[in-house]
């Protein structure tokens, strides 16, 4: 089983992702969100190391269109990671 650490590679198969906040293993049971930098800065890392930092999430959504929001402390005001349901498999 893959563990998940700040600083560490995501998955260890993808060696780039886009910058920016992305909705991964999306099924009725979890989702997964990946926040992803270029070149994080050690103050962005150590700001989600952080566990007294409070960090907001909200979620909305219209029709298929679900958007994910966050807001963490040191990393970033407010920010929105879209997703359309109707990209999600049948079987999920």
């Amino acid at each position: 089983m893959h563990v998940f650490q700040v600083g560490q590679p995501y998955n260890p198969n993808v060696r780039t992702w886009p910058e920016g906040v992305h909705i991964g293993g999306l099924s009725e049971q979890r989702m997964e969100i990946l926040v992803s930098f270029t070149r994080p800065t050690d103050v962005e890392m150590q700001a989600f190391r952080d566990t007294s930092d409070v960090v907001e999430v909200g979620l909305a959504s219209h029709g298929s269109l679900v958007l994910f929001l966050a807001k963490i402390p040191g990393v970033f005001d407010w920010t929105d990671c879209p997703y359309d349901a109707r990209l999600m498999p049948p079987s999920q």
